[in-house]
């Protein structure tokens, strides 16, 4: 792999509309297992059907209004 491929996965990865907060995560195979769904979410996020993708948000919003 190229170093410029790296770097636009990282920045894909790290960078984009979805922040991941894992640095605080207490122990290193948390931390590595965390780490290792991030880096796989690109592909998950570029496959998966923008209709189950809604649907997700929807619940996403629900949780989030309940909990407030």
């Amino acid at each position: 792999m190229k170093l410029r491929d790296i770097v636009d996965f990282l920045n894909k990865t790290y960078c984009g509309a979805i922040g991941w907060e894992i640095s605080h995560i207490m122990g290193h195979d948390r931390l590595v297992w965390m780490r290792q769904k991030a880096e796989s979410f690109l592909e998950f996020r570029d496959n998966y059907p923008n209709e189950k993708k809604l649907t997700l948000l929807k619940r996403l919003e629900e949780v989030t209004s309940f909990e407030e």
